[in-house]
């Protein structure tokens, strides 16, 4: 997240294969998501990701919306988040 957030835009060239690699991390930290810490800066360096290169290429952002759907989807429709609080009250 940190480089990222450093870089800014100069990440545009190499956002893809940068997402790629966060999306694979966000899938599957979804099935698991038992380090809370590393799951919001996971999905910090998304947000940075985002944030700066469409800012640089505003066209990318349908590329961003191709990859991060199915995750964010699988995420919802399993109630990740809804399973990790539950799990932590018994």
């Amino acid at each position: 997240m940190r480089v990222i957030v450093t870089a800014r835009q100069s990440l545009a060239s190499s956002a893809s294969t940068i997402l790629q690699h966060l999306v694979r991390i966000i899938g599957e930290v979804s099935k698991n998501p038992s380090n809370p810490k590393f799951n919001h800066y996971a999905f910090e360096a998304v947000s940075g990701l985002v944030r700066f290169v469409v800012a640089a290429n505003p066209s990318s952002l349908a590329e961003f919306e191709a990859a991060l759907f199915p995750p964010f989807q699988y995420i919802l429709q399993q109630d990740v988040a809804g399973a990790s609080v539950s799990s932590r009250r018994d």
